[in-house]
């Protein structure tokens, strides 16, 4: 089957292999030299906030590490030990004096900082990542240099690299908006200054924003239907698929034409600029699939508009709503909500617990043990999976995108060591690496403690084993049974010999009780147990 990047939603050979739920991983990313990646490829992503990740290692290592060929090479050997395949460097573009001036004099922001990084100095604030005035990279974490290091040095490992690109805005002291201001959004023609400052520049230029939220006050609000915005920002999304394997797009939904209709419709018909015919994303996918056919482009989406981004070009986008579905509590819609959901559609959603807009997981929801246990449902699905770094260590305290460090905590071992357990034993295996025929949530049975699971079930596409997880989310140990259909005996004498990949525990059962009364099973509190056994095909 062809690497799941290389085939289009609108190709047959796409929805055949789709609906077969052949997430073909092999292959995921093929890389634009000659250094060709090595061993098994896969969607698990790990980001990591590169400005605070370098001052986080000075600490650690008792020396400077200010550019990312400083970082020591066992720091990406222990993600890759740890099954992860693909690394989101965030954070890694040219920034200007204007976005740093901001994010050190704003009233609000200054205020946020306070509360969680109590004693912050100056020197702690950075600036915003997502303020960019070029694809250039920023001096503080080297040069392009050190992007095609890293890229070789992940290609080495079987990893593939990720960067940003934020399509909305771009600083306030990007060339463009002096060079080039039909690329903006503007004030109404007509309006005279001073302009809404809580809307505008004093150059009549948009600050970005969406329908929802107020201006982001350190950017520039583009002009997507101006064609010659369109095409600059594509050779910028080139520009960064020339050093990369992937691109995470920030905020993705904000350049669809109903979007910025809803949000900017009056200012652009009043420059006469009209509704394109066509979507931005549409014509930057068939742009990347020209020069960069293997490029993965996954995009940050909300609202719903993850289906309508996909058809136009994008391989993953997120998927919020089973995050905000778990923190709410274990209730029977989170299930059904996974149920609803087309397998076609599960294969190009990205589940996360925790990334650098939300609150750390072990915050969120209120212990590490309740968001290790979402990661555990989110994680086992048919999808990308993305952690952020400090996660694994159960870390609770915000940081900041404006800031280089959060306030500082304990490493939480007992957390690092779940999550390595979840990542080497459980995720690792074939059936969760794209191997599988069938995906299915079968029903608990046995208990009044039925309704703490949540499950995930798996066949494989080319030997005789299936897969079971079983997910407590709940906070009392529990148990249920699950009616294994498919279980056999290969020896044929009557026992189901079963591995618990989470502990590495095996088991004999009697192959009349799996597929009677079911596999019974007693797992702890927000708790994970994954088994593997013998089926017919």
């Amino acid at each position: 089957a062809l690497p799941i990047y290389q085939m289009r939603p609108h190709s047959l050979g796409f929805c055949l292999v789709l609906l077969a739920l052949v997430l073909s991983l092999t292959g995921l990313v093929t890389c634009h030299d000659n250094d060709r990646l090595s061993g098994p490829k896969g969607t698990n992503l790990m980001e990591i906030s590169t400005r605070p990740w370098l001052y986080a290692l000075s600490q650690k290592y008792n020396k400077p590490i200010s550019r990312i060929m400083d970082i020591p090479v066992a720091e990406f050997e222990y993600y890759q030990s740890h099954g992860i395949k693909i690394i989101y460097m965030m954070g890694v573009w040219h920034l200007g004096p204007y976005g740093l001036h901001h994010d050190q004099t704003d009233p609000n922001l200054l205020q946020s900082y306070a509360q969680v990084l109590p004693g912050y100095t100056m020197a702690d604030i950075i600036g915003s990542p997502f303020a960019i005035t070029n694809y250039t990279v920023n001096p503080e974490v080297g040069t392009v240099e050190d992007l095609k290091w890293l890229r070789s040095l992940l290609h080495k490992l079987g990893m593939a690299l990720f960067l940003d690109f934020v399509p909305n805005h771009t600083a306030v002291d990007c060339d463009w908006t002096t060079d080039n201001m039909d690329y903006y959004v503007r004030a109404p023609k007509g309006t005279q200054p001073p302009y809404d400052p809580s809307v505008y520049l004093p150059s009549g230029i948009a600050y970005g924003s969406d329908p929802y939220s107020g201006a982001w006050t350190d950017t520039a609000q583009l002009n997507y239907w101006n064609p010659d915005t369109r095409k600059a920002r594509i050779l910028e999304i080139l520009t960064v698929l020339s050093v990369s394997d992937g691109i995470r797009i920030d905020m993705s939904m904000l350049l669809l034409n109903d979007v910025i209709e809803k949000t900017w419709g009056p200012q652009l018909a009043s420059w006469g600029w009209q509704r394109p015919s066509t979507e931005f994303w549409a014509e930057a996918s068939a742009a990347v699939r020209q020069q960069y056919p293997n490029a993965v482009m996954m995009g940050e989406a909300y609202w719903g508009t993850q289906s309508q981004l996909i058809s136009l070009g994008l391989d993953f986008c997120y998927e919020k709503q089973l995050y905000d579905q778990l923190a709410s509590g274990n209730d029977p819609s989170i299930e059904s909500w996974i149920k609803a959901q087309p397998l076609t559609t599960l294969a190009h959603d990205t589940f996360f617990a925790e990334n650098h807009d939300q609150p750390r997981a072990a915050n969120y929801f209120g212990s590490w043990q309740r968001g290790f246990a979402a990661s555990a449902v989110s994680f086992t699905l048919p999808a990308m999976s993305f952690s952020y770094f400090g996660q694994w260590s159960g870390f609770k305290n915000t940081l900041a995108v404006q800031l280089r460090r959060a306030a500082p905590e304990e490493v939480v071992s007992q957390c690092e060591e779940a999550y390595h357990a979840l990542f080497d034993r459980v995720l690792a295996h074939p059936l969760l690496q794209g191997n599988f025929s069938s995906f299915s949530q079968p029903s608990v049975v046995g208990s009044g403690q039925a309704g703490n699971f949540i499950t995930s079930h798996y066949q494989s596409t080319s030997t005789s084993d299936s897969l079971l997880v079983v997910v407590n989310y709940s906070g009392d140990t529990s148990f249920g049974r699950v009616v294994l259909d498919d279980a056999i005996s290969p020896s044929n004498n009557g026992t189901v010999t079963l591995h618990e990949l989470y502990s590495n525990t095996y088991y004999e059962r009697q192959l009349t009780e799996v597929k009677g009364e079911g596999l019974g099973f007693v797992v702890a509190a927000w708790g994970i147990q994954a088994f593997t056994y013998a089926s017919q095909t």
